[in-house]
């Protein structure tokens, strides 16, 4: 089982990508895999911490109305109470992205 998130869930705000989280979850099997690309604290802050429906526009183009930053503790708050164990997280190309790998240990 494997859940590949590439860039979807940073378009709403986290009080609504958990819920849609938790609604996914309970599919997904002890050992299954959640991959999940995302942008970086660190780009927020370089690009002036702007708010996240504008920040949208300047990530993604005109007509994104929301873009948040994660970094491995966010995610993992808004996927709680499923345990995850980080196989990678690390931020790439100069802090425009990160990529998260982690396997459900419950």
């Amino acid at each position: 089982d494997v859940v590949f998130a590439q860039g979807s869930l940073i378009n709403a705000p986290f009080s609504f990508t958990k819920r849609e989280c938790a609604a996914i979850l309970p599919h997904l099997k002890p050992g299954g895999r959640w991959i999940e690309l995302a942008y970086p604290r660190e780009r927020w802050v370089r690009d002036g911490q702007p708010p996240f429906r504008a920040w949208g526009s300047m990530t993604d183009g005109e007509g994104t109305p929301w873009v948040e930053w994660y970094d491995l503790a966010r995610v993992l708050r808004r996927l709680d109470p499923a345990k995850f164990e980080p196989i990678l997280a690390m931020n790439f190309h100069g802090d425009d992205f990160n990529w998260f790998d982690l396997v459900k240990v419950e």
